[in-house]
Order: structure tokens, then sequence, then C-alpha cells
């Protein structure tokens, strides 16, 4: 809904408990408000997690796709399909579907990972 300093306040206090879902969606969040540094903070932040096998590299999309950045979103997606991080997220069956991937959805690089992950007719 574009509602971004509501979601980030909603996201906040589940970081500070160190919920790692909510890490990722929180620097999706600062992103589209425009807060870019602190979105890369948080892409650090998540960079570093998975350097320690703390997340798989799914979550390191989401950052860089709010940002615009699509070839670093599809690289770190490219990873998820290879560490298997990808499957612990459930709306890639759906053909990636939620707000996350709005940011992707014109990039034919998602149609040909639908292909490839045998999503072409959904």
């Amino acid at each position: 809904l574009g509602r971004w300093a509501e979601a980030i306040t909603l996201l906040r206090p589940g970081v500070e408990r160190g919920d790692t879902r909510a890490l990722p969606l929180l620097g999706y969040a600062l992103a589209h408000a425009g807060k870019r540094d602190e979105a890369l903070a948080i892409q650090d932040r998540l960079i570093a997690s998975w350097r320690q096998g703390g997340i798989g590299a799914f979550d390191l999309a989401y950052v860089p796709a709010a940002l615009g950045d699509r070839d670093q979103a599809f690289a770190w997606i490219d990873r998820a399909v290879l560490d298997s991080s990808l499957g612990f997220f459930p709306g890639w069956r759906l053909g990636f579907a939620g707000p996350p991937y709005d940011d992707l959805r014109a990039d034919p690089r998602l149609g040909r990972l639908h292909t490839r992950l045998g999503l072409q007719n959904r």
C-alpha cells in the first residue's frame, strides 16, 4: 500500500528482538521510504549474517530489488536457488508473488527464473 513509515514502525521491534525474517523486510521498507543509507546498512548486516550461515541468500534480494538494482537482486536469487534457501520462502511456488517482487516483475529474468523452476504455467 506504500505506507512505508508504518511498515518501518511495525518491523523495527521484530528486528530489535532478533527476528531474522523482519530484517530484510525492514531494509525493503527503508529503501522504498527513500532511506537509502539505512537500507544499505541493513543490507550490510544481512550480508554479514549470510556469510556466517545465519540466513540464506534469498533474504539478500529484498533491498537491492527495492533500490532498483535488479542485477544485484537477481544475483542473490540465483544464489538462493543454488543454496536451497529459496525453499524457505513459500511465495516462490506462487511465481514470486508479493510486494518485494513487484519491483522485479517487468524484468525478463523473472520469466526465465519461472521457467527454470517449473513455474511458467502459473
